[in-house]
């Protein structure tokens, strides 16, 4: 996975890249062709109980090393590397059509995607239809594509995710 952030990251056009992943996540979207995170090898698991489907929660320890590399992110450096950049960002948002206001609206929105997902620790029940699984809940099944992948990795994860989207916030909103 760290070999696929260098790649990433050493790409001509990451600010380019990064605006449009920015905004992808502030509408809810996981733009994975934009941003390559290793899907997580191992196959996601269900069990049968009582004559439902639930999630197993060993499905969350799959999106462990995404959520270390993620959260070793230092929240201070990233709002220095994000001030610097600005001007460029600025310029990238503005090919997707974005003023500088609506730029920082989508960063904060994209940050406010993953602070509202539920953190959900109780099991989750499913429904399957042909192969793809859904929440049995309406509530997690109307959530954002983002917000799913969230309860996908689990409650555990999820709050590291969100510890560090809060800071980055709240750094923000201070300068």
């Amino acid at each position: 996975m760290r070999q696929q952030l260098d790649l990433w990251l050493a790409s001509s056009d990451l600010l380019r890249r990064s605006s449009a992943y920015i905004d992808g996540l502030a509408r809810g979207q996981l733009l994975s062709n934009i941003f390559p995170l290793t899907a997580p090898s191992d196959r996601f698991i269900s069990h049968t109980s009582n004559g439902s489907l639930w999630m197993n929660a060993g499905n969350y320890d799959r999106y462990n090393a995404t959520v270390d590399l993620i959260t070793a992110l230092d929240a201070e450096q990233l709002v220095a590397l994000f001030h610097r950049a600005r001007p460029l960002l600025v310029a990238a948002f503005s090919e997707l059509g974005y003023t500088q206001r609506q730029m920082d609206g989508a960063v904060l929105a994209a940050l406010e995607q993953i602070l509202a997902t539920p953190v959900i620790v109780e099991p989750i029940e499913l429904t399957r239809e042909s192969v793809a699984f859904r929440y049995a809940d309406s509530r997690l099944e109307g959530l954002s594509r983002l917000q799913k992948q969230l309860l996908r990795s689990g409650p555990d994860n999820t709050q590291r995710l969100q510890s560090l989207a809060r800071d980055l916030r709240q750094r923000l909103l201070e300068q």
